[in-house]
């Protein structure tokens, strides 16, 4: 496999950013290199470096809540993950924020095991994340 500037990629909803950030610092703290929308410089083009981000991470995580499920940005991001898991073979990573009703889910995630933060702790939910990394995964 080739080298990946990032081992996870983060994709969340702007109301989202201070779980983003917790999970970022717990994946970081484990010795994994992080992207983030935090990553962006002024100026920066972000179709052009979130689709750059994702071709260079091994596992793509998304942050999926309510504000993510009915953003338009967020929409974006969802179609180019789900496309670079299908045709690059990235590991998709869904991580439930708050209460998201099943028929809501983005449909390419419906059938997908997720985790939550609901459910487990942000330590827990890095972990898993690491976990899988380190079985080979993505």
């Amino acid at each position: 496999m080739a080298n990946r500037a990032y081992d996870v990629f983060i994709s969340h909803a702007r109301s989202d950013s201070d779980i983003a950030r917790e999970i970022a610092s717990a994946l970081r703290g484990r010795g994994l290199k992080v992207w983030t929308d935090e990553e962006l410089l002024a100026g920066d083009d972000w179709d052009v470096a979130v689709q750059r981000a994702m071709e260079e991470s091994r596992s793509l995580v998304l942050l999926v809540s309510q504000d993510y499920v009915d953003g338009s940005w967020t929409a974006i991001e969802l179609g180019a993950a789900l496309n670079a898991s299908r045709r690059q073979g990235k590991r998709l990573v869904p991580v439930l924020v708050g209460a998201v009703p099943w028929a809501e889910l983005p449909f390419g995630l419906r059938a997908q095991q997720h985790l939550s933060v609901d459910r487990e702790s942000v330590d827990d939910v890095a972990g898993a994340v690491a976990d899988d990394l380190a079985a080979g995964a993505g």
